[in-house]
């Protein structure tokens, strides 16, 4: 049996999709090993390391505009033929798509090779993602952007055998979106998940307030400056028990100027792994309004040990973890004025027993463990 997966990010990569894209894989190959198959990999990594075969996509910015004077939401579709070409020489019996953006890959793959079964994850609601992404961009590029993915997205939907989604939240909303006919979709939901738990080790004996995202998506951009403006400034600036943390690539300008105000800043726009950052015994601030999908940065907060203060988009198809820590470890709040008494609730109560309550929970419900029984009975209903 020959397994393919296609990815249009570096698996072995550093962003919170690449962690995604890579416990997937990592998964599927386990199950591959297990069940004597055959696993093809496509992504931008220029290799991994591993005994199965990799093919390395080509990206390029011509590509990505390229892709959308087509209306299509991705550089891989200016791979198809490499993809194609790959499909017939080794005839896979399952195809593994890690975004809904690549329902120009299903629709083809369905009606020219019958027999393949495609398993498409879902990483966010693509059109509500892009809107997100594209608020600062001209009405042109917003409406293209928006056509090619929500075109995209529904043929994902409509052309596949099974589609994973992230949240019962997600599902819902394709429903509302792709599915006014009401068709019956083979579906079921498997939360984000990271590989394993981590070990802080380094303690600057300060009460460390943490943010960490790409800082210049508008959400996390809106996210550090109120929390900077509404909370910080005023409860915490000068405070020299207390430390804020901000770490995240492509800063914009408003962020850079918030930051500036604060005197109490370690501020990271180039780092590798959480750990190399994050203390001990610190604090996970996300204060996220709108969105979609699962915020990856709760699972490697809870496998760091870490507690949680964030909205309800934050936290988003983490209800297990909720039921068990909320009040404790995990704090959620729609109103930004009362982030800061829970940040002072966490430090002057905090015991490491915090650490073992957020890590067990992260085992039990986030691990690559806890996911792979789910996976494994998904491609044993799918694929047998």
């Amino acid at each position: 049996m020959n397994v393919f997966i296609v990815s249009d990010l570096e698996i072995y990569g550093n962003g919170g999709g690449s962690i995604g894209d890579r416990t997937r894989y990592q998964i599927i190959e386990r199950w591959c090993r297990e069940n004597e198959a055959n696993l093809f990999s496509f992504s931008l990594d220029c290799e991994i390391k591993t005994s199965y075969k990799h093919f390395t996509l080509n990206k390029t910015s011509f590509y990505d505009a390229f892709a959308r004077l087509f209306f299509h939401s991705s550089y891989v579709f200016l791979n198809k033929k490499v993809i194609k070409k790959q499909i017939k020489k080794y005839k896979p019996h399952v195809v593994i798509l890690c975004r809904t953006r690549f329902g120009f890959l299903s629709k083809r793959i369905k009606k020219r090779f019958k027999d393949i079964k495609i398993i498409v994850f879902e990483s966010n609601v693509e059109v509500d993602y892009a809107k997100a992404a594209f608020l600062g961009e001209s009405f042109l590029k917003q409406k293209i952007e928006y056509i090619s993915v929500k075109r995209d997205e529904k043929n994902a939907f409509v052309y596949q055998d099974c589609i994973v989604y992230l949240t019962n939240r997600d599902k819902k909303r394709f429903d509302e979106i792709y599915n006014k006919n009401n068709l019956i979709i083979k579906n079921t939901v498997v939360p984000v998940c990271v590989e394993n738990t981590i070990d802080l080790t380094f303690d600057n004996k300060k009460n460390n307030v943490v943010f960490i995202g790409s800082l210049n998506y508008p959400p996390n951009e809106m996210a550090v400056i109120n929390f900077i403006e509404k909370v910080w400034l005023k409860n915490f600036n000068n405070d020299k028990n207390y430390n804020l943390i901000i770490g995240g690539k492509n800063p914009t300008l408003r962020v850079k100027n918030a930051v500036q105000k604060v005197s109490n800043c370690e501020f990271y726009s180039n780092f590798s792994k959480i750990e190399d950052i994050v203390p001990i015994k610190s604090l996970i601030v996300s204060y996220i309004e709108h969105g979609s999908g699962m915020k990856l940065k709760v699972a490697e907060a809870l496998c760091c040990g870490l507690g949680v203060v964030g909205t309800k988009e934050t936290f988003e198809g983490y209800e297990e973890a909720l039921s068990e820590l909320n009040g404790k470890t995990l704090f959620m709040s729609d109103y930004i004025e009362e982030y800061s008494q829970y940040i002072k609730k966490y430090f002057k109560n905090y015991t490491y027993e915090y650490e073992g309550l957020n890590k067990c929970a992260f085992i039990q419900n986030y691990s690559k463990e806890s996911i792979y029984t789910k996976v494994n009975k998904l491609f044993d209903d799918v694929i047998f």
